[in-house]
């Protein structure tokens, strides 16, 4: 279709339409559909695209296929595309070189006038997949901030959002993430489970694992969780539960650091270690610490509990202002406890003739070996 002076003002085209440079500026264009609409503005510009019926459409090394997809910029002065892909959508391109995807039921968003993506909301059982990460969500949302996107996932009754990386599996609410970094927030019923470093063996010395063992992966779980842009802090608040195995620790803010393996710990702090090396230990053979804040540093294999320390045990119990304990740097096994402060403690002993004899005392310090 022309106008009275001949310019084109709309195609329509149908049965296996392939066409190139309908979107053509600077980028190359392709597209392929079972029929195609095109319109043109009064100064010669494409202003609308629609592609129906198994459409695809390329552009440079990014394409885009879907059952529809329409482009437009009709109602826009900025210079930017309206854009809407419905109906089993999949989204393939490169960044930084590599191979990224996304899959969905519906993607409406915006365009640069270069083509780049500007925002979008994404709904339908996304699944998102780089080349060290996996991203599933019921629904969201991609919005622009300076020189890197964020990217929010939403959860719906019967399915969660979820990431997965080579350093983490994490679930939630919502988790809100930015390209071109490491950084993550999980909000909401969180779940994370800290992967151990690649090539990393059970009992190994040093690794990011905090109080537990390296080689083996950590469990968390809590109402937030925020991961650094560098990937070298993540951090767990409000009711914060984790373990290995039968090793446990309770909080209610966790920092753990996963360059050095420092952790602290923060309000109704409380740990449960094994007091002694076996295959199988029973209730009997863990050593249960309770305060108001823990230090722990992997260089100096020492955890520092302070603020209403209470050590329970199968012996017998002790009270202090402070407890250090001395773990081995291997294994993080318990080598050593040492109380300073207002030291209250009663312990049940052996007696020369045999016989089990309760001690009771106080003291400004004391060790247990």
């Amino acid at each position: 279709f022309r106008d009275d002076d001949g310019r084109m003002e709309r195609v329509l085209a149908s049965g296996d339409v392939d066409a190139g440079g309908v979107l053509a500026g600077e980028r190359n264009a392709r597209v392929k559909s079972g029929t195609l609409e095109v319109t043109w503005d009064s100064e010669g510009e494409v202003d609308f695209l629609l592609l129906d019926r198994d459409a695809v459409l390329q552009l440079d090394d990014q394409g885009l296929a879907a059952r529809m997809v329409r482009v437009s910029n009709r109602d826009r002065t900025d210079g930017r595309w309206d854009f809407l892909a419905a109906g089993g959508v999949y989204l393939e391109g490169l960044t930084d070189g590599s191979k990224v995807s996304l899959q969905a039921s519906r993607i409406e968003g915006v365009l640069e006038p270069d083509g780049k993506l500007g925002e979008a909301d994404i709904s339908g059982s996304i699944r998102f997949t780089g080349p060290d990460s996996m991203a599933e969500a019921d629904r969201g949302t991609v919005r622009p901030l300076e020189d890197e996107y964020a990217i929010t996932l939403l959860s719906s009754p019967v399915l969660r959002a979820r990431v997965s990386s080579e350093r983490h599996r994490v679930t939630g609410q919502t988790i809100s993430l930015r390209s071109g970094s490491q950084y993550i927030r999980a909000e909401g019923r969180v779940e994370a489970t800290l992967l151990p470093e690649p090539g990393s063996t059970p009992g190994e010395p040093g690794g990011g694992q905090g109080m537990f063992r390296t080689g083996e992966a950590v469990h968390f779980v809590s109402r937030l969780m925020v991961g650094s842009p560098d990937g070298g802090t993540i951090r767990f608040d409000d009711d914060v539960r984790g373990w290995q195995g039968e090793r446990t620790l309770s909080a209610d803010s966790v920092v753990l650091d996963k360059t050095t393996g420092d952790l602290t710990a923060e309000g109704k702090v409380g740990t449960r270690l094994p007091g002694t090396r076996a295959e199988s230990l029973t209730d009997a053979d863990f050593i249960h610490i309770t305060g108001r804040r823990l230090v722990y540093s992997r260089e100096q294999g020492q955890a520092v509990y302070t603020g209403d320390v209470h050590v329970r045990q199968a012996e017998g119990w002790l009270e202090t202002d402070r407890l250090e304990a001395e773990l081995q740097k291997d294994d993080s096994e318990l080598e050593l406890l040492r109380a300073v402060g207002n030291v209250v403690l009663e312990y049940r002993v052996r007696s020369e003739a045999g016989l089990p004899d309760r001690v009771q005392g106080d003291s400004d310090r004391a060790e247990y070996h």
